[in-house]
């Protein structure tokens, strides 16, 4: 049977139906011995993984670092573990189908071994082999029966036909005159009703309080197999059951997603019968093939609505909406009303730039794995988008819950994660909006409220990573005005309403102009915006390139304006963004624009942080030395306030360091800071890097920059940054010097 093709709108089917051709070729292979190498090719196959290995329980996985592995219990102590591809998508219906093979291998495995001893024994006396081969016998006949079950999950019979067939075989199997299963009604939370059963008495009460169930109860309560030889002295005895004879009975859990829904239970009315180890895996089995029904059921109902996402399992946006919009109408003006959480991951773009979208994708469904184990019915988990999660509580009376919750959600995120063999880290920023009055119109509200949430999210990532906000109204007033920001910036770059200052750079000894720094201005509506309000917002929209676009052109028609004009050897410093950097245009466009305005290359320096220069190492590296290829000039700007170190710099193409003012402000009245910028400057000369000192506005600070050896710097003691008409007259002086082409490149 070839592997079915992944189906949006009916994935129930797709699992239902690779888990059927697994089980029909496992158990044709049984009678040949080959049960294990059959398993494997045809779990590779039907998954479409690279390999699958047998692995005993406790040993390492393949450390392969192409291939992303996965394992699930296959009974004796050993486990089936697939390799895939990391590009593989890898969704909640691959996760269901590697558990049911998981479980139909391990009795394959049993009915293998137990034929193989059978083989071995023909010299033993016939009664003893005569027990073996009941044993055999009966194990053929589980396996045989969970392929019937599995061959209805493929052929989509209905529910209720499917969860009788599994009371049925157990009953079959377990030679018991009485099977039941056992869920916790969604109605009524502490109650398990029965949904199907063999053998039962019409009196028998189809829903029961869960510390009532008798032995059902037991084993839903603990999430174990409860297993009861004289009923009769069981404290959690059924007077119903008793009253029709069982003598012995044992139950099981069932699950869903990893957590108890109830339990089956098989009961006899044969004296003297004794539940063995070999009758209670057997049970499980069985407990098992009633999960996969109800978790068949639940991904195909809900995924035929629409409401479930495909990577996590969890709930979509549009469930979400749903349960938020019924939440929003039950809501009756009183104290208590719905809350929704609004958790944006921290860092996760990092992880996906780093690691690629196939870890960044697994690191999503393992977040979601952490929510989900935070948070209980009825409050609701959903994935809203890329790496934005929500959680719904549907009706709550007090703002204190909600902040737990979001406590409680923040601490899951804490410890690091493992994903692929990467040790990942991750926190969030969580949103919070609650409403407890009665809306006019639900729907409307729903979208209000999530809007809401995610104002105070922003408001929340703003402070800090790892923390929550609740939705106060002046956030929105504040959205508002950061909208407006936004828009007005978008059509300043787009209309090149934006204009460059130039700040000169100075040779302390002569005071002559010797270059300048670009720094780009925008004038809002009459106003000065200070570049700070304004460059992160650039950064976190991704208008940082068009700015820095603009920024060059204006930058080399200015130094195409001293050429013109005879004024050779001054140098042009332009800032460059880790977005910039990112971009693989960057070069071709720096070197169009220096071609265009007739630029010699070495005129021009690049300058960024030493937190750009940290995010990819290798990415960076790589663009820096290209641009060099073209004579550009490096330079670190800010240095000191990042995390590198000058060893560290000996290794990227860099020639200038441009010493943070921070280095400057005391270096004329503090001992220490005067030690510090020497020691800098002069393991920058052994470096053969060239420095710039920013920040100079006293007198005193440039002559102790002097004293140290130091030879160009820029600050207001100089000028600040001004319009290119007034540049031009700094630079016309009669002692200019020019900044030294041998550091670096060499001029193309």
């Amino acid at each position: 049977m070839a592997l079915p093709a992944l189906p949006g709108a009916r994935p129930a089917d797709w699992v239902a139906q690779v888990t059927a051709a697994f089980a029909d070729d496992v158990s044709r292979a049984v009678a040949t011995g080959r049960a294990t190498s059959v398993a494997l090719d045809r779990a590779a196959d039907l998954l479409g993984v690279v390999e699958a290995r047998l692995l005993r329980t406790g040993a390492m996985r393949p450390c392969d670092g192409d291939l992303a592995w996965r394992d699930v219990p296959a009974g004796g102590g050993r486990r089936l573990a697939v390799g895939a591809a990391k590009d593989l998508l890898w969704t909640a219906r691959l996760d269901t189908a590697l558990q049911e093979m998981g479980t139909m291998l391990a009795m394959a495995l049993r009915v293998e071994a137990a034929q193989s001893l059978e083989r071995d024994l023909h010299a033993v006396q016939a009664g003893a082999t005569s027990a073996l081969v009941r044993k055999l016998e009966y194990r053929q006949q589980v396996l045989d029966e969970m392929v019937r079950v599995q061959r209805s999950l493929a052929r989509r019979a209905p529910f209720q036909e499917k969860l009788d067939l599994v009371t049925a075989a157990a009953a079959r199997v377990l030679g018991v005159e009485m099977v039941a299963i056992r869920l916790v009604d969604p109605e009524r939370p502490d109650e398990l009703m029965i949904v199907s059963g063999v053998g039962l008495d019409s009196e028998a009460p189809r829903h029961s309080p869960v510390s009532g169930s008798g032995v059902g109860g037991a084993a839903f309560r603990g999430n174990k197999t409860v297993s009861v030889d004289d009923y009769a002295e069981h404290p959690a005895a059924m007077a119903t059951y008793l009253k029709g004879g069982v003598r012995a009975a044992m139950g099981t859990p069932v699950q869903q997603f990893g957590r108890a829904v109830g339990s089956i239970v098989a009961a006899t009315l044969t004296a003297g019968r004794r539940f063995d180890d070999t009758d209670r895996e057997t049970l499980r089995a069985f407990a098992d093939q009633a999960s996969i029904v109800l978790t068949e059921q639940h991904l195909f109902t809900e995924m035929q609505q629409g409401f479930i996402d495909p990577l996590t399992g969890l709930a979509n946006r549009a469930r979400l909406h749903d349960q938020l919009t019924t939440a929003l109408e039950l809501t009756t003006g009183g104290g208590a009303g719905p809350a929704v959480l609004f958790v944006d991951l921290d860092g996760f773009k990092l992880v996906n730039d780093a690691l690629g979208h196939g870890i960044g994708d697994e690191l999503l469904v393992r977040v979601a794995e952490r929510l989900r184990d935070v948070v209980s019915s009825p409050f609701l988990v959903s994935r809203f988008g890329g790496d934005e999660f929500t959680v719904l509580l549907p009706a709550i009376n007090d703002l204190r819950v909600a902040t737990r919750t979001a406590s409680d959600l923040l601490a899951a995120l804490e410890p690091r994660f493992v994903v692929s063999g990467h040790d990942v880290s991750v926190s969030a920023s969580i949103g919070i909006a609650w409403e407890r009055r009665r809306p006019e119109t639900a729907a409307d509200t729903a979208v209000d409220m999530l809007r809401c949430a995610d104002t105070a999210m922003y408001r929340a990532k703003a402070a800090g990573r790892g923390q929550f906000a609740v939705f106060e109204e002046s956030m929105h007033d504040e959205l508002v005005r950061a909208m407006a920001r936004e828009r007005d910036l978008r059509n300043a770059v787009e209309n090149h309403d934006l204009t460059t200052h130039f700040q000169p750079i100075v040779d302390l000894g002569t005071g002559a102009c010797v270059g300048a720094e670009a720094l780009v201005r925008w004038n809002r509506a009459g106003e000065l915006v200070p570049p700070a309000q304004f460059i992160e917002l650039a950064e976190e929209t991704g208008l940082i390139v068009g700015v820095g676009q603009q920024v060059l052109r204006s930058a080399c028609e200015v130094m195409a304006s001293w050429a013109a004009a005879g004024l050779d050897g001054l140098t042009m410093s332009v800032n460059l963004s880790v977005r910039e950097l990112e971009n693989s245009e960057l070069v071709e466009n720096v070197r169009a624009e220096l071609a265009r305005h007739g630029i010699v290359p070495g005129s021009l320096v690049v300058e960024l942080t030493e937190s750009a220069l940290m995010r990819d190492v290798t990415v960076m590296t790589e663009r820096l030395a290209a641009l060099r290829g073209l004579g550009v000039r490096i330079a670190i700007d800010d240095f000191g306030t990042g995390y590198s170190s000058l060893g560290r710099l000996r290794s990227l193409p860099i020639d200038i360091l441009k010493i943070d003012r921070s280095f400057v402000d005391l270096v004329d009245t503090d001992p220490g800071s005067h030690a510090m910028l020497s020691a800098v400057l002069q393991l920058a000369m052994a470096l053969d890097l060239q420095v710039i000192v920013e920040g100079v506005e006293r007198d005193t600070q440039r002559a102790a920059l002097r004293a140290l050896g130091c030879e160009w710097a820029q600050g207001y003691l100089f000028s600040p940054a001004v319009p290119p008409e007034r540049l031009e007259r700094l630079v016309q002086g009669p002692a200019r010097r020019k900044l030294p082409q041998s550091i670096g490149a060499s001029v193309a």
